[in-house]
């Protein structure tokens, strides 16, 4: 062996007479001192899969929501016309089968009587409704009045009486009502 180190990279100036090659810089791929550069790691996707599967199914259950929201929506709407053509067909069939009675005028009904001299007050409140007990128990009693125009109903409420003594008469409270375009009352007991 002769006394000079071996030779360098191609290139590069032999050992011991240092610096660059000509040109200034290293070759491509070589580094001015030790190893060679690495090309940077590839960047993963797996944050981009895992934000575009959550954006995804926050998407698809707002989507879900809003539609479940209009189907109940539609349904109540059903659901409430429904109801009220239940009720309207059960007030007008137990409004039918009442007593037809005068403003003012004592019914019996069962083992509820209800005095004279009640009436409607200019706001919708049947008031000064007295009920007597006619039974031999003491009973609550609850007085339906259903208020009709034309043998439709437009209006009912109901007055009701805590424990009343047998022979007792006790004063109802009754709710208002709203429609006073009516043209005949009826009356039943109610339950």
């Amino acid at each position: 062996m002769s006394g000079y180190p071996p030779p360098g990279p191609p290139g590069y100036p032999p050992p011991g007479q240092g610096g660059y090659p000509p040109g200034g810089a290293p070759p491509p791929g070589y580094p001015a001192y030790g190893y060679p550069q690495q090309p940077p790691p590839e960047r993963s996707n797996t944050i981009w899969w895992i934000v575009g599967g959550l954006a995804s199914v926050i998407i698809i259950c707002c989507c879900a929501g809003v539609i479940f929201a209009a189907w109940v929506a539609d349904e109540s709407g059903s659901i409430y016309t429904d109801m009220t053509d239940d009720y309207s067909a059960s007030s007008s069939s137990a409004a039918q089968a009442a007593t037809p009675v005068t403003e003012g005028q004592q019914v019996s009904l069962g083992d509820a009587e209800v005095q004279s001299g009640w009436s409607i007050d200019a706001y919708g409140e049947p008031i000064d409704v007295q009920v007597r007990n006619t039974g031999t128990t003491d009973e609550t009693f609850y007085v339906n009045l259903y208020f009709m125009n034309q043998g439709e109903v437009v209006d009912e409420t109901t007055c009701s009486v805590g424990y009343v003594t047998a022979g007792q008469t006790e004063t109802a409270d009754c709710y208002a009502i709203y429609d006073m375009n009516y043209d005949e009352i009826r009356m039943s007991e109610g339950y």
